[in-house]
């Protein structure tokens, strides 16, 4: 058994010094701007601002993103992100369910506890200009897009002991907030697109604002409709990994 452990050591420790060799020797020349398709990996955390900021506390972003760069810097793409976070500030919207610490009681007798937290995603069409001010690489700099898409966020209640009658996967709707609407990003940062295929990533400083709406229509712990238009908005720091597929020089292909 250790000879087998060490003998999977040793190929991925090979593999990888193969990959690194590799990525390392098919360096690319940066001197002229040149057009770059790409995809990215992103990472980001937001302080919540106007309506989203009374029901949320900050809130965390996973995701990715698809684009291309042309040769005078030009970018475009579709960034589509998941969202997530622990803090709910909204006044307890299971207090009618519940016992004073916030318990309830499944359909076999059990007490348990409810988890509320944040959820939703977002994605954005956009455009926007990389500007060069380093002579030796002509494909990196600051990069300042806008655009417009899509948000959504509820609140999701997560119990694991058991059925709660009172909070069906139907009757939850009336407590959830769910709500959604047309969006507007903004992003202004550093790009940077290496000579090889290891160094390439982002980092900025990201804003986007949401115009909502409740989707459900009715609030079951306030027995009230809720139609009023919401404007939540995120502020935030944003970075991530860049995948970009060079075309090589003497071929009709990319590569990575």
């Amino acid at each position: 058994m250790q000879k087998n452990n060490f003998t999977l050591k040793l190929l991925v420790a090979l593999t990888f010094f193969m990959f690194t060799k590799q990525a390392i020797k098919a360096q690319v020349n940066m001197d002229s701007a040149m057009a770059l398709p790409f995809v990215k990996i992103n990472f980001g955390i937001y302080t919540p601002s106007n309506d989203f900021a009374e029901r949320f506390g900050t809130t965390n972003a996973v995701g990715g993103e698809i684009g291309y760069k042309t040769k005078t810097n030009w970018q475009f793409g579709l960034k589509v992100e998941g969202n997530f976070g622990k803090k709910i500030k909204e006044p307890s919207i299971l207090q009618s369910l519940t016992n004073e610490r916030g318990d309830v009681t499944t359909a076999d007798g059990v007490i348990t506890g409810i988890l509320e937290e944040q959820r939703g995603f977002n994605f954005h069409f956009y455009g926007g200009k990389l500007f060069n001010f380093n002579g030796k690489n002509k494909n990196s700099g600051l990069l300042i897009t806008g655009g417009v898409g899509f948000l959504q966020h509820r609140i999701n209640l997560d119990f694991r002991d058991g059925d709660v009658l009172q909070l069906t996967k139907e009757l939850e709707k009336g407590y959830d907030r769910l709500s959604n609407g047309i969006s507007f990003n903004q992003f202004i940062g550093y790009q940077y697109f290496g000579k090889t295929r290891l160094i390439n990533f982002f980092v900025g400083i990201e804003g986007i604002q949401a115009i909502t709406k409740n989707r459900r229509g009715y609030n079951y712990d306030l027995q009230q409709k809720d139609n009023e238009t919401r404007f939540d908005a995120l502020y935030g720091v944003k970075f991530g990994w860049v995948i970009p597929f060079y075309k090589r020089a003497t071929k009709e292909f990319y590569y990575y």
